[in-house]
């Protein structure tokens, strides 16, 4: 299984505390590799970033896409991509790469600020998963989140089948970029809505957004698969979504479909909860506290977490 980030130079090491965390507890670390997808805007040089990376993980476990080619140029008509951009679609653009690039069919989008804590997560997720009939499993958003449908795969843990995104032409940015529309309408997808917008439900939509009507809902990034599986009818499973608070806001810990055991936890917002900050140390000694009350022996990876420290 592959398992891909979208990087801002800055999360590299909560990418590397993720990736660790990952190969620590799949039951079949050595057929775990990762690709990833930096954000260049702001301080990438991506030999001094694989310098980094590769002080923690084995470069053969590794491989590096070029960043999205609309970082560089959109297309004519469009706003370019800055530094003021919207960290959705910056998010999104670094997805759509990995998809792309991926070499892959099944593919692991994955935040950079999440930590894996099923022994035997890759199993279990495969164990969900089919190319066939359930090609996209990953978790989903807590009740009553206005972000997306509340009970589909969010793109914080999500194992897509590459083919059927892009044969479906589905992009993971929220933003539609000139000529997505008429591409899709080739295939005979046609989406009522904008990206990066409010939208309320109404009584014609409830049992398309799985929210009451007047209810609000905003189309953040990897909403577009959101609407083109339901509507052309392609499976999916997702993994219940509980929070914690941690020194104030919360973290999500997504658990497996009996709602038994946890299978990762992502912490969110890491731009503003840098590594080995107080909330990201509050955050790890809860995962902590859940690994020792699931008799989970993590020294190995606790000893690895203090070397990038």
């Amino acid at each position: 299984m592959k398992i891909g980030y979208g990087v801002d130079p800055s999360g590299i090491n909560h990418m590397i505390l993720s990736a660790l965390s990952a190969l620590e507890t799949a039951n079949r670390p050595d057929d775990i590799s990762f690709l990833v997808s930096f954000d260049p805007r702001v301080n990438y040089n991506l030999e001094d970033h694989k310098k980094i990376i590769f002080k923690h993980i084995d470069p053969k476990k590794i491989a590096f896409t070029d960043p999205h080619p609309y970082f560089f140029k959109v297309p004519d008509g469009e706003d370019p991509i800055t530094t003021g951009t919207r960290a959705g679609i910056i998010h999104g653009l670094n997805l759509d790469q990995l998809i792309e690039e991926s070499d892959d069919v099944d593919l692991l989008m994955c935040d950079a600020d999440t930590c894996f804590l099923m022994k035997g997560w890759d199993d279990y997720l495969m164990s969900l998963y089919s190319r066939d009939s359930y090609p996209i499993v990953g978790s989903s958003m807590p009740d009553g989140h206005q972000q997306n449908w509340e009970k589909f795969p969010y793109i914080d843990f999500c194992l897509v089948h590459t083919p059927t995104l892009k044969n479906l032409r589905i992009k993971m940015c929220k933003k539609f970029f000139i000529g997505e529309r008429e591409r899709l309408s080739e295939i005979g997808i046609k989406i009522p809505y904008e990206g990066d917008k409010w939208n309320i439900v109404t009584s014609d939509d409830t049992d398309l957004w799985g929210k009451p009507p007047g209810k609000k809902v905003f189309t953040e990034t990897g909403w577009k698969m959101c609407y083109i599986a339901k509507t052309q009818g392609i499976g999916f499973k997702t993994l219940p979504c509980t929070s914690r608070d941690h020194l104030g806001p919360r973290s999500y810990w997504y658990k497996d479909v009996n709602n038994d055991k946890y299978v990762v936890s992502h912490m969110g917002n890491s731009r503003k909860r840098p590594f080995m900050s107080p909330y990201h140390r509050a955050w790890l000694e809860d995962i902590g506290k859940y690994w020792r009350e699931e008799s989970f022996s993590y020294e190995s990876l606790e000893r690895k977490i203090a070397k990038i420290i």
